[in-house]
């Protein structure tokens, strides 16, 4: 009898060790199955990849083309700016009297300076005129005067203390392939230096150039 409750009582134990082992085997066979899904799908993921990584290169590349192509379109379209003409002087402190100022060139273009004071103007028209000017004296007054054949354009110039330049400007008409010079003379009292001058020429026309009519009586 007591033999018979123990078999009884082992008998659940026997059947949940049985079920065990099929159970691991279930779930191993699902893991499998899951593995083998998995193996069968990276081709197409592989795939997939490609195809987009493809896609945006090309996309890349398409958008860099159109980009350069619409940049040498405009650069072809585009009107090529006209070259600044003039001269940009700087006076040479020059101890020796001259009866015209001296000068180095800063910056020039078809404006020429010849002989340190002679400024070679090729094209006629009109100049801005422009001077940035330091003059020491006791309240004197002198000038500065451009000279190009009968022509004489001046600026007064006031003796300062300070040393802060004077800036002045003018527009003026100039005659082709004629020399201008530059002179600097006391009106009232020879107590007067110029110890800073500097001068520009800049034509206003751009591009344009055009020569002096020449009178003709007998058209």
């Amino acid at each position: 009898m007591c033999d018979a409750v123990m078999l009884l009582r082992c008998a659940p134990v026997l059947i949940m060790d049985t079920k065990d082992p099929e159970a691991g085997m279930l779930h191993g066979h699902s893991a499998v199955g899951l593995e083998t899904r998995c193996q069968r799908k990276l081709p197409a993921l592989h795939f997939a990849h490609g195809i987009l990584t493809c896609a945006c290169a090309a996309l890349c590349m398409y958008t860099l083309y159109k980009v350069q192509r619409t940049e040498e379109a405009l650069t072809q379209h585009e009107t090529p700016l006209p070259k600044d003409k003039g001269i940009y002087l700087n006076m040479q402190k020059v101890l020796k009297f001259s009866t015209y100022l001296n000068f180095t060139v800063v910056w020039n273009n078809s404006l020429t300076l010849e002989h340190g004071s002679e400024v070679m103007v090729p094209i006629a028209g009109p100049y801005v005129f422009y001077i940035c000017a330091l003059v020491k004296g006791n309240g004197t007054k002198g000038n500065l005067t451009l000279s190009q054949g009968h022509t004489n354009i001046s600026f007064e110039l006031s003796g300062q203390s300070g040393t802060r330049c004077v800036r002045q400007e003018r527009v003026i008409s100039l005659y082709e392939k004629e020399k201008i010079t530059f002179s600097f003379r006391n009106t009232i009292d020879p107590l007067l230096f110029l110890q800073v001058l500097k001068v520009g020429l800049h034509y206003l026309l751009g591009a344009q150039e055009f020569d002096t009519p020449e009178y003709n009586p007998y058209p």
